[in-house]
């Protein structure tokens, strides 16, 4: 199969939604898992508790708040996780894309939710993977109506954006293109690498290429579309491998899952311009 006929294939907006609704879902299956083995922090006594959380959160009718202080206490807060977790392993094991639209819809309520009773300690990743949900269920919802695609297009908008955005604020900062910053990150004590750290503290020009090398494929990854097939498949192929080595050096396992996801979606939109 050449990379043409490959690239063709998300051509079909229901391809699309399947192969992003897959990555979805293994993603979030991972980050909930591993939100209920921790969930002892979301308890009064852990670091996340509901009492300190409320304080962030606006006031909302006495019914309203009934219903938000039963859910986002210690045994609704279980319960919301493992709602979770059913709506994203439906989306990896659905074979029908009326069930996975009705576990993408029910996912990306549940992850909107989580957002208001986990007011911080989260990771972009999980910013990003809301934005896919959403995404992803408006594309369902239209579906059903007979609406147009948005959804998918937003979502090839939510990449280009989350790359660019994220190369711009390295590309103006002078300590990511002298290479300094990218040794800090290296050197975290919490996500760090401490073998990545101990081979660039002596080789400040690596740390100069390495670092521009992520600004310039951030900043231009929103151009990948405009590229012919074998040059945005290189493109993503970068990306993913970018994602891998992060996972790999920091553990930031659930990045590669959420930025993936929205893949499809530009091949989507690259087929929109091309075809």
């Amino acid at each position: 199969m050449g990379v043409e006929h490959w690239v063709d294939w998300f051509h079909d907006p229901g391809h699309v939604f399947r192969a992003s609704a897959v990555l979805l879902g293994v993603g979030q299956t991972i980050a909930t898992l591993e939100l209920i083995s921790v969930r002892d922090a979301l308890g009064n006594g852990g670091v996340h508790p509901w009492p300190a959380m409320r304080l962030s959160v606006p006031a909302r009718p006495a019914a309203l708040r009934w219903v938000r202080e039963a859910a986002f206490g210690g045994p609704g807060v279980l319960v919301l996780l493992v709602l979770r977790l059913l709506a994203a392993a439906t989306l990896v094991v659905a074979s029908t894309e009326p069930l996975a639209s009705v576990a993408v819809v029910a996912l990306a309520a549940l992850l909107v939710t989580f957002s208001v009773r986990l007011r911080w300690g989260q990771e972009a990743a999980d910013d990003l993977s809301v934005q896919v949900a959403v995404g992803l269920a408006a594309f369902a919802i239209c579906r059903w109506v007979g609406g147009p695609a948005v959804g998918l297009y937003y979502l090839a908008a939510v990449a280009g954006l989350a790359y660019g955005t994220a190369g711009v604020s390295k590309v103006v900062a002078p300590l990511w293109r002298d290479g300094t910053a990218l040794g800090w990150v290296v050197n975290l004590r919490s996500l760090g690498a401490p073998w990545a750290a101990d081979r660039l503290v002596e080789r400040p020009r690596l740390r100069v290429v390495l670092s521009w090398a992520v600004i310039l494929g951030e900043v231009c990854f929103p151009l990948a579309v405009l590229l012919p097939a074998r040059g945005v498949v290189a493109v993503l192929a970068v990306g993913l491998a970018f994602h891998l080595v992060v996972a790999v050096c920091m553990g930031l396992n659930t990045f590669v899952w959420a930025f993936v996801a929205t893949y499809p979606a530009v091949l989507f939109a690259w087929n929109a311009l091309h075809r």
